[in-house]
């Protein structure tokens, strides 16, 4: 089943938490299984867009509505001309006004990286939203060293001259995904990119969007005031060998929701696609059994 496309315009909006404006701007939508009254919302991580979702969302679709959007600066949203709009508390803003303009209520919620911890955010401070929450690869803390690393990549702007190139890049930039078909590869790198004026290929984000990660201090962050809040169902997904979720992330995590479903995705780090049979297969049936 393939998805409807579309674009929600967010209207100018204040961030009281930043103390700034946010223009109008539009955000770019896919949706599966239209019919279904319950939903399953699904957000990427910082470098990625709603494309990560498109084989974990035909399974899904038999059974619920799926929507994956691209955040703004992201995939085929509007990039901000304010590169300083680009920031968790917008990012958050967006995804609640997203799901009140589609119409959608209490809805289960699958984030990776980025995405979880929005998806977190929302759990926390607006519990009648979201039902259930799934989280990929992301965890009660964040390592500094790992915000340096996102910071480097989400700074690049590299040109592809070939499709062949933009596919050795997504090898290595996504190496954690635990990708091994080479028909996955192309599919993710048909997703990465876009053709610019000159006929190359361009990373399909915004590289201001460097301006949401944490500087300053150099700290570890923690999203433990966020964790300790959210009350509706959990399942973590992590990557066998992902540094930004360690076993001993996972165990402090439990401590405080013995309740919480665990996954471990052999082979992957940080994050695992959701392109494997087995894997799909699992964040199905949690979900239908918390619905």
């Amino acid at each position: 089943m393939e998805s409807s496309k579309g674009n929600i315009t967010i209207p100018t909006y204040f961030n009281w938490s930043k103390l700034q404006i946010v223009p109008k701007h539009q955000i770019h939508y896919q949706m599966w299984g239209e019919d279904h009254v319950n939903a399953v919302v699904c957000l990427h991580g910082s470098l990625r867009n709603s494309h990560d979702f498109d084989y974990i969302a035909r399974v899904l679709s038999r059974f619920f509505k799926v929507v994956a959007f691209d955040v703004v600066g992201r995939g085929h949203s509007q990039w901000f001309e304010k590169k300083q709009c680009y920031n968790y508390h917008s990012y958050v803003q967006d995804s609640i006004r997203l799901l009140s303009l589609l119409k959608l209520k209490k809805v289960h919620w699958i984030g990776t990286s980025m995405g979880g911890i929005i998806g977190m955010v929302i759990a926390a401070l607006f519990p009648s939203k979201i039902k259930s929450l799934t989280l990929n690869d992301i965890g009660i803390s964040i390592a500094a060293s790992d915000v340096k690393k996102m910071r480097k990549y989400a700074a690049l702007d590299p040109s592809f001259n070939s499709f062949e190139d933009v596919i050795s890049y997504c090898k290595m930039a996504y190496s954690g995904y635990g990708i091994k078909e080479e028909q996955h590869w192309e599919h993710c790198a048909q997703h990465t990119v876009y053709r610019d004026e000159n006929n190359q290929y361009k990373l399909l984000y915004d590289p201001c969007i460097v301006k949401d990660y944490v500087t300053g201090t150099g700290s570890n962050i923690s999203l433990r005031r966020w964790w300790r809040k959210v009350i509706c169902p959990v399942h973590l997904i992590r990557g066998s060998d992902s540094a930004m979720v360690t076993e001993a992330i996972e165990l402090r995590m439990l401590q405080d929701r013995p309740d919480m479903k665990t996954y471990c995705v052999q082979g992957a780090g940080h994050a695992p696609a959701f392109i494997s049979g087995e894997l799909i297969d699992t964040v199905l049936s949690w979900i239908i059994s918390v619905s």
